[in-house]
């Protein structure tokens, strides 16, 4: 039993957790997991989707926790949708209401206001040495990040973490001296060519590392560190002004490479890294567009982030086993073929395996669920002697009129999942080779135009033609692990009907949580 906390700096940091967060909710990871995300632009569309995806999953337990729609977790063999708890890192507001994101800097807050106030002449000579004395650095405003100058956002981060007390490091000291006994694991994720993610990700960890070294608040030693920086995977179009202050793409590998030099440098004397991943991609998938902030920086999920999360995965379960792992081992993985399959997720093939049937349960329960069996139970009860169809009596006499907020959070995560595996897929369609995980473009609407909406690849149908619904039901999950091995996996539609319709439910559960539980356990693959 351990305590996990994942942490995504940045807006790439956000969409590698969005990714987790879909392999959470799969039933990846036994033990509860706070998330929290750190943005000095809190309008970052990126971020608010994370911050929603996690805020859903969140409410979606605490509301089937309980009432005449429970599901008892505990009593749900082999379970995953919601079983795991996915807390917000934070306690929030003085309501008590969680909160996900920590924003490092005041908002209206520049460099020149943080540092530069007050200087001496000496001080101020070595501060205009250092950064522009200008609105790209001494005078930008900090609302929407650091726009890709991570020399500007470290300092940012230095001077908003060099306080005795903040809500970032509040909240672990929190957590870790209420988890008396037992392994803390810490998990960073971003990016090393972007400005929050690049100044923020080796800052915190460095923090922490020294917290955790100097002792400094209780059951710190038992506090493990684990990190993955990701390095350039997407590419994205030049800034419309040419003034912009943002980073444009001929700047993304060398700063890459100063970054990684920075880190080579930084292990040699400060190992703050239990264990350290890095994610790049040789083909890197084209965005279209620039945007340098704001809630217009929304970039679709993609296939890399999906691998990447499974290196907190990886963490997890490997401090939570051997949290006294002292050797340092260097693994690598690389894809000799274009096309991404289940065999190219960095794990062991038993692991792998693993992936493939948790996340294509949860893909399947979500495609099932939304377009055939919700739809069904919906239904009004009809005739003189209210007789109920099958997927009603599943229900236990249960309607989703009476149960209108549960059944709403639980169709608004099914969304967030399909969104993002329709995100993945059709991104990953856009280069050579594409993917032979999921197919869900039966699932899509055919009607939708989304070269002209590069930030939302591809949008989920309303309904299904129940001609073919069977079929691309069927073919939903590919059974590869490798480019040889493809086809359909997964019992079939009418198997899984055929089961419900028999009405075998679930005792421990209640109402539509009996429902739930019944329709996912149905929608295994094997």
């Amino acid at each position: 039993m351990a305590v996990n906390i994942l942490i995504g700096v940045g807006g790439t940091g956000a969409k590698t957790i969005e990714a987790a967060l879909v392999l959470l909710l799969a039933g990846m990871s036994d033990d509860p997991v706070y998330v929290g995300i750190v943005d000095q632009d809190l309008a970052n569309g990126n971020v608010a989707r994370t911050v929603g995806l996690l805020a859903r999953q969140h409410r979606f337990r605490q509301l089937w926790s309980s009432g005449e729609n429970k599901i008892e977790w505990n009593q749900w063999a082999g379970s995953a949708l919601g079983s795991n708890k996915i807390i917000p890192l934070f306690s929030g507001d003085s309501a008590g209401e969680p909160d996900s994101i920590y924003r490092p800097n005041a908002a209206g807050s520049s460099l020149a206001q943080m540092m530069g106030r007050g200087l001496s002449g000496p001080q101020k000579a070595m501060f205009d040495m250092l950064f522009m004395d200008d609105k790209d650095e001494q005078q930008m405003p900090l609302d929407e990040g650091y726009r890709g100058r991570a020399h500007l956002g470290s300092a940012a981060f230095i001077s908003a973490l060099s306080g005795d007390s903040n809500k970032f490091f509040d909240a672990i000291k929190s957590i870790t001296e209420s988890a008396q006994g037992q392994t803390v694991n810490v998990f960073f994720v971003g990016s090393a060519f972007g400005g929050t993610g690049a100044a923020g990700f080796p800052t915190l960890a460095r923090r922490l590392y020294r917290l955790r070294k100097d002792n400094k608040f209780g059951n710190a030693q038992n506090i493990r560190i684990g990190g993955m920086l990701m390095l350039p995977y997407f590419l994205f179009g030049s800034p419309e002004d040419e003034n912009e202050a943002a980073v444009t793409p001929d700047e993304l590998l060398p700063k890459t490479q100063l970054a990684l030099e920075y880190y080579h440098t930084l292990f040699k004397h400060e190992p703050c890294f239990d264990m350290f991943y890095t994610l790049g991609w040789d083909n890197p998938y084209p965005l279209g567009y620039h945007e340098p902030g704001s809630a217009e920086q929304s970039n679709p999920a993609l296939p890399a982030e999906l691998l990447a999360a499974t290196a907190a995965i990886d963490f997890f379960r490997k401090m939570t086993a051997n949290p006294d792992i002292s050797e340092t081992v260097i693994h690598m993985s690389a894809r000799k073929d274009a096309v991404i399959t289940w065999g190219d997720l960095p794990c062991d093939e038993p692991q792998q395996k693993e992936y493939q049937a948790k996340l294509g349960q949860l893909i399947r329960f979500c495609v099932y669920w939304k377009y055939f069996f919700f739809p069904e139970l919906s239904k009004p009860i009809g005739g003189l002697l209210k007789r109920k169809n099958w997927a009603q009596k599943l229900a236990d006499k249960q309607h989703p009129a009476d149960a209108q907020e549960l059944t709403a959070m639980l169709n608004e995560v099914v969304d967030g999942v399909l969104h993002w595996a329709a995100s993945t897929e059709a991104m990953a369609s856009r280069v050579a080779g594409g993917q032979n995980l999921w197919r869900l473009g039966s699932f899509l609407d055919p009607n939708y135009d989304s070269l002209s909406n590069p930030k939302a690849p591809a949008r989920l149908a309303y309904a299904i033609d129940d001609t073919y619904w069977a079929k691309a039901f069927n073919a939903l999950i590919d059974k590869g692990t490798n480019e040889a091995e493809t086809g359909d996996l997964g019992r079939g539609a009418q198997v899984i009907f055929d089961e419900l319709d028999v009405g075998t439910v679930h005792p421990q559960h209640s109402g539509i949580g009996k429902a739930v539980v019944t329709v996912y356990d149905a929608c295994k693959l094997n």
